[in-house]
């Protein structure tokens, strides 16, 4: 303040300071405001605009309000135009710890009965933050803990699935069930699934695992235990990996191939699945668009030897045909004509299989049982060091790249190839415990090994 300052100074600067002490628009700075208004000086504002604003909080998915259940808290925000630009939410309140994030978290209510309250503060930068309560009451009737004849019990949580008790052939079961789709669809578990290091627990349901009583299965309680039927109104399918669910809906085979499907390419042909007699699902090399459907049958094996489509690799658990020699690239024992096919041989030996019978070729060479293989590698499994051996036609250039099993790179090198045999050395002392991939690309093909650290 200034000699030369007025009424008019005094109310402007008590304004700042009132904003600079509990941020814009909050209760003291209006209030400042009110008491010059009522001496006949008001402001020519209230507050900043862009901090005018204010926060709604709801909590859904409260019914029934009884301990254990799985709700969620919801904020809004109000205000003029702009006013809710940059706001964030900090809730608060039990079975959370101070979270910060998004307008809306999800939270599983308290183990015993009470009135519980939930606060969230709305904060935005030079601004007055604030903050709403929410209480709860939550009422947990005296019943059996192990009672789950009223509905799935939520105990936490596994790789972005719901994990829940639920009672299955009258027995408690653990699942992992898909929340939020169409359809009720979930993976019984065996007991021992609980033990498993990756399931998030919820604090609260520690004290369930007493009550389960299905049986421990094989792979960390993955499997389906022994006994289960689906209740009524379900139905009992597979995915491509072998894992069994129950669902309420009809829900597609993924291992139904009656029309092919495409799952990659591999020079030039497309590569697709097909359905062969006595339920024999294997690969094959087709040339689309032909008039006869011709197309020629792999092995198993050949799924590591060509390029794929995105989101192809559950299919690969389906395959039963069998592997055969040469990378795949013959036909397997098991894998016969479909009705209306007749089989035929190329000139070099390849059989194939199309719509209009065999056409005449030349005499079918004798495909060895093992052809020498295209690349070798030692030790494996390796320690320090990994020696990849490989013959070349010519002189190239050959990219090698070792791979995790998520398909991330984690070493690659391109060599200066000599025609003739040639040897590199890899150095995976570095590298985690674990299984690998090995790929080479040499004389126009792309070979993959499996290789061990240890």
């Amino acid at each position: 303040m200034q000699q030369t300052s007025r009424y008019t100074d005094a109310r402007d600067a008590t304004l700042i300071a009132a904003e600079t002490l509990f941020g814009g628009c909050s209760p003291q700075q209006k209030a400042v405001a009110d008491a010059w208004t009522v001496a006949g000086l008001a402001p020519t504002y209230r507050c900043n605009p862009d901090c005018d604003f204010d926060v709604i909080l709801q909590v859904v998915n409260n019914s029934p309000s009884t301990c254990n259940q799985l709700i969620t808290l919801n904020s809004y925000c109000m205000g003029q135009s702009g006013a809710c630009d940059g706001v964030s939410y900090s809730y608060t309140g039990p079975n959370l710890a101070t979270y910060s994030g998004p307008s809306s978290v999800n939270i599983t209510t308290p183990n015993s009965s009470g009135t519980y309250q939930y606060s969230v503060r709305a904060t935005k930068f030079g601004c007055y933050a604030p903050v709403k309560t929410y209480n709860f009451n939550i009422s947990c009737p005296p019943s059996n803990s192990c009672d789950f004849s009223s509905g799935p019990r939520y105990v936490g949580t596994w790789y972005g699935l719901t994990v829940q008790i639920r009672q299955i052939s009258g027995k408690n079961v653990l699942v992992t069930a898909i929340t939020g789709s169409s359809v009720d669809k979930y993976f019984p578990r065996g007991d021992n699934f609980w033990d498993r290091s990756d399931f998030n627990k919820d604090p609260n349901a520690i004290n369930l695992q007493s009550c389960l009583n299905a049986g421990t299965t094989g792979y960390d309680g993955l499997g389906l235990p022994a006994g289960l039927t689906p209740p009524p109104g379900y139905i009992q399918g597979q995915e491509a990996d072998g894992a069994i669910y129950f669902s309420n809906g009809n829900v597609a085979n993924p291992c139904d191939f009656s029309t092919p499907r495409r799952v990659g390419t591999w020079n030039g042909l497309v590569v697709q699945i097909r359905q062969f007699p006595n339920n024999i699902s294997g690969l094959v090399t087709a040339f689309e668009g032909s008039s006869n459907d011709k197309y020629l049958p792999r092995g198993d094996n050949f799924w590591d030897n060509f390029t794929k489509d995105a989101n192809v690799e559950q299919y690969r658990a389906c395959l039963n045909a069998g592997e055969s020699s040469w990378y795949g690239l013959s036909k397997p024992g098991s894998v016969t004509p479909p009705p209306g096919y007749l089989q035929g041989y190329e000139p070099d030996g390849a059989i194939f299989f199309s719509t209009n019978g065999a056409r005449k070729a030349a005499p079918v060479p004798e495909v060895p049982a093992e052809l020498p293989m295209l690349i070798r590698v030692r030790p494996n499994p390796a320690h320090y060091e990994l020696t990849v051996t490989f013959d070349l036609l010519k002189a190239q250039s050959v990219p090698v790249r070792l791979l995790d099993m998520q398909g991330k790179v984690v070493q690659q090198q391109t060599y200066p190839g000599e025609a003739g045999r040639n040897e590199r050395v890899l150095n995976v002392a570095p590298l985690p415990v674990g299984m690998y991939m090995l790929e080479v690309k040499m004389d126009g093909q792309r070979i993959i090994q499996k290789v061990l650290k240890e």
